[in-house]
């Protein structure tokens, strides 16, 4: 255990990305970035995407997602509300990734490690957790599709390369 607590904004923000409603459906988080702050997990609202944003100031969530974890100095959590095609059907569900780059301090990627249960315990419903250290296993989303299902065949409209061992 860790020590941080999940500060109950982020609970709120997990719960109306879960929950498609009408009522909630502009206002609904696309994309949302946590960073522990003072011991606690919280929302770091400038980086979050809301439904309502697509389409006007962000054209293409995948790749806002990509920059602002390379410009990001720091490492964070990233629970993203995933738009996937299989063979068969299109399909919508919540992934939470750790980012925690490489080049970053190590005593910074053990505090988040350690963190990473913990909250994983209060999301109940996400369908992937992902450890990313490197933007290439994000940018072609060969990775994501693979833990999303094998017949996994498009993510967020990109057609996915087959894994790199196929």
């Amino acid at each position: 255990m860790s020590g941080v607590a999940v500060n109950g904004e982020v609970l709120e923000c997990f719960n109306n990305m879960k929950l498609h409603t009408a009522r909630n459906a502009a206002n609904r988080q696309k994309l949302a970035l946590f960073e522990i702050k003072d011991n606690e997990i919280k929302l770091d609202h400038k980086s979050c995407i809301k439904v309502e944003d697509i389409g006007t100031t962000v054209d293409d969530v995948h790749k806002t997602l990509i920059n602002t974890l390379r410009n990001r100095g720091s490492c964070c959590f990233v629970l993203y509300d995933v738009e996937y095609e299989t063979t068969l059907t299109k399909k919508q569900d919540l992934v939470l990734i750790m980012w925690c780059d490489d080049t970053l301090p190590v005593k910074n990627k053990l505090v988040y490690a350690a963190s990473s249960g913990v909250l994983r315990n209060q999301l109940r419903g996400l369908k992937v957790y992902m450890e990313v250290q490197d933007l290439d296993s994000l940018i072609d989303c060969v990775d994501l599709a693979e833990k999303l299902g094998s017949d996994v065949i498009r993510v967020e409209g990109r057609d996915v390369k087959k894994s790199r061992s196929a």
